[in-house]
């Protein structure tokens, strides 16, 4: 419940649990959280490889505090990434970094050199022009959000109508992804090209006429700086049918962990944060095909407790299970 539902160990002991007339401890329920993760975690193990054969995947992070034990005093900033694997690799995968620095990034991206949808965040600049390239492997390309760009102009808008027009034409290109949603992604990427590049072409030329007759502070001109900035990663999504648009899958499945670190609040510890990521991996990507994460839940660790070979872990997959016969 604490990760699927967003409800701390504390409630579920003294309020779910006591009104049944179920005494727990809260400290026995965490320990059982942890070994349940345990249990889990060769099959996170396989979901994480996994995503790294995507043709393409969305990233993005949330900060959540955390606690070291022996350390006395405020919590300390952790973040929690979210990736979103491709059609064929369809999980929502969570990794827990102590920071928000490249390195962290580094050790979830590793070797990884297919297109990388993300925002214009500067933790990512060296993933993509790395200062020392490793011998043998290309860096990802970098895939920009039009969500993150449209923000910028509607925020914008507020003060300086003159955003209008550049909203019309962002907005006539989400128009032709909602019309081509159930196509073929050959298909999608023929409708992009007629129709979506155009008004690339466009807001782009726009940017470059009109950005002089702005201040440098003004939301506008920041708006038009962004998005030419950002030029060509916010045009590769119209060279693949198989591209979103925006990021807005990645952001919406880390509502998980932000909605979740309001109720309990933060983790108890580095090791509590790979624990909720492991059991949000697994029931958030039950969740992305429409499984019962309880029934999927008990049956996996059914399973993984008598597991007779790691090629088992296979039909494990939330795509590829299916429950036992009693």
């Amino acid at each position: 419940m604490k990760y699927a539902d967003h409800l701390p160990l504390a409630r579920q002991a003294t309020q779910v649990f006591k009104r049944s007339g179920i005494e727990l401890s809260q400290s026995s329920m965490c320990r059982w959280m942890g070994k349940v993760a345990d249990m889990l975690e060769p099959l996170y193990d396989r979901i994480c490889e996994l995503i790294l054969l995507s043709h393409c995947w969305g990233i993005d992070a949330t900060n959540v505090k955390y606690r070291e034990p022996g350390v006395q005093g405020k919590c300390k900033l952790g973040f929690v990434w979210g990736a979103v694997g491709d059609e064929s690799h369809p999980y929502n995968v969570y990794f827990f970094r102590r920071d928000g620095t490249r390195a962290g990034l580094e050790s979830i991206v590793k070797n990884y050199s297919g297109i990388l949808r993300c925002d214009a965040h500067n933790v990512y600049d060296d993933i993509f022009e790395p200062e020392t390239p490793k011998p043998g492997t290309s860096a990802p390309t970098e895939q920009g959000c039009w969500a993150h760009a449209r923000r910028k102009f509607h925020e914008a808008f507020k003060v300086q109508p003159d955003a209008e027009k550049i909203i019309t034409m962002i907005g006539a290109m989400y128009g032709v992804e909602r019309r081509a949603k159930k196509l073929t992604n050959e298909e999608r990427l023929a409708m992009r090209q007629n129709e979506s590049l155009p008004q690339l072409d466009n807001v782009f030329a726009w940017c470059r006429e009109h950005k002089e007759k702005y201040l440098p502070k003004d939301p506008l001109y920041l708006a038009m700086q962004y998005a030419l900035n950002h030029e060509a990663a916010l045009r590769v999504y119209c060279t693949d049918g198989r591209l979103a648009i925006d990021n807005n899958e990645t952001e919406r499945m880390l509502r998980l962990a932000a909605i979740g670190r309001k109720n309990w609040l933060f983790f108890g510890s580095a090791t509590g944060g790979k624990t909720g990521c492991i059991l949000y991996t697994i029931l958030g990507s039950a969740r992305r095909h429409g499984l019962n994460e309880f029934e999927y839940l008990v049956d996996l660790l059914d399973r993984l407790s008598d597991l007779p070979a790691e090629a088992e872990l296979f039909n494990m997959l939330p795509d590829r299970w299916t429950p036992q016969k009693p």
